[in-house]
């Protein structure tokens, strides 16, 4: 069955407070969600025994940085 995944990460979700899982009879979900627009943003959501929070190190001063790697020589 699809929700016994443990977290689901969904880009261009929609705010954790619009999405509704009660809908489809999952209880006890815990979500982070990032974003500037309501209706598109980075969300993860976790079930069964997980709990969710933002790190205490995390900043959105980075949110959209472009980081380059070049190969070590």
């Amino acid at each position: 069955m699809f929700w016994s995944r443990d977290i689901l990460i969904v880009p261009e979700s929609e705010q954790s407070e619009k999405v509704n899982f009660e809908r489809e009879n999952i209880k006890g979900v815990s979500s982070v969600w990032i974003g500037d627009n309501p209706n598109k943003g980075l969300g993860v959501y976790s079930f069964n025994k997980y709990t969710l929070r933002l790190h205490d190190s995390y900043t959105d001063k980075f949110k959209y940085e472009r980081y380059f790697f070049r190969e070590c020589e």
